[in-house]
């Protein structure tokens, strides 16, 4: 589900505002063969703006209505935030085509679904970082959204949620993608998962990453090589 409009815009501009309240101590960049973005690490301090969001978002009405729009009675909020917060993806980041983990680390719970909001004015399609929702019998992109300002998606949750966003971040004045997230959880008899997985990459847009990242390697000259690898801190 792809809802415009669903939180004020004024507190979305306060959120986008903090991105850069806690400081280099409070993110942790992820970067692999599948993705390469940085996201705040849970406990981490957030300003209040942030916290108004995620407040709303985890009260009973919020959660009420998650559950009348999904069908899934006692839906479950997470105030911890595992594996959601604050995103962002800077120039060159990317999200290789996954499904999510499907239950949660501590509790063990089961993963239902994702719901994120984007905080990026103006952005176009050809910026990159478009969310893609992928069908897995036909192994192709079914469709696209941009990540505009003020854009909610809620994503369900399955073993064929294939999603993510694997065109680099590329917008012509550098900005990077931002978006504030968190997960909702689970506990039906009829519908448990007994088996426990992380994050599983789609194999065929793997290996499509990785020949675009060595043509990337061999194509530049070093130094260029060299300075991404400073600017985004990997090895």
């Amino acid at each position: 589900m792809i809802i415009d409009g669903l939180f004020d815009e004024r507190l979305l501009g306060l959120i986008a505002a903090e991105f850069d309240f806690p400081g280099e101590s409070g993110w942790r960049t992820v970067q692999n063969d599948n993705q390469m973005f940085r996201r705040l690490d849970p406990g981490a301090r957030i300003g209040p703006a942030s916290q108004l969001y995620y407040d709303i978002i985890h009260s009973r009405r919020f959660v009420e209505f998650l559950s009348a729009v999904t069908g899934i009675a006692n839906v479950i909020p997470d105030p911890t935030l595992q594996r959601g917060g604050l995103q962002e993806c800077a120039t060159g980041a990317w999200f290789g085509i996954h499904v999510d983990f499907n239950k949660h680390r501590s509790t063990m719970l089961d993963n239902e679904f994702g719901l994120l909001t984007y905080l990026n004015r103006g952005w176009n399609g050809h910026f990159g970082g478009t969310l893609e929702l992928w069908d897995a019998e036909t192994q192709s992109c079914v469709l696209e959204v941009v990540p505009e300002f003020g854009r909610t998606v809620l994503l369900r949750h399955s073993d064929k949620s294939f999603h993510g966003h694997s065109k680099p971040v590329n917008a012509p004045d550098g900005r990077p993608r931002r978006a504030i997230a968190a997960y909702y959880y689970g506990n039906r008899p009829e519908f448990r998962r007994d088996s426990h997985h992380t994050t599983i990459f789609y194999e065929p847009t793997r290996k499509k990453a990785k020949i675009v990242r060595s043509v990337v390697k061999y194509c530049l000259p070093p130094l260029l090589v060299d300075l991404a690898k400073y600017l985004t801190g990997s090895k």
